[in-house]
């Protein structure tokens, strides 16, 4: 009985100072990254909203997606939180979906 009060007593002392708080600095603070289903990509957004009338009646989670750096519209179908879903899912389109425009993914950062 000794023994076991013993070892609370030592565990409770030593606790606080196995669990310390570290400050995480901002360049250590990792984005978080989605991945999109993209069939198209356009300058203007007049042609990406073409081709999202021609999709978004097969796709209800259809969208446009705008890229600041490479100043594009993207058309996307669907929207994934894995790489390894968003390839398999940019391989099964491919091969089930022969009549969608050329299929790809595309990683956005989500904010």
């Amino acid at each position: 009985m000794k023994k076991i009060l013993m070892l609370m007593l030592c565990f409770g002392l030593l606790a606080p100072f196995a669990v310390s708080a570290t400050d995480v600095k901002p360049d250590e603070v990792t984005v978080a990254k989605n991945f999109i289903i993209v069939v198209g990509q356009y300058p203007a957004k007049s042609n990406a909203d073409d081709l999202l009338k021609k999709v978004k009646p097969d796709y209800k989670d259809a969208g446009i997606f705008y890229d600041d750096a490479e100043k594009k519209y993207y058309v996307y179908i669907e929207t994934y939180y894995s790489k390894s879903g968003a390839d398999y899912a940019v391989w099964w389109m491919k091969k089930n979906r022969p009549t969608l425009p050329k299929v790809w993914a595309k990683t956005i950062e989500v904010e």
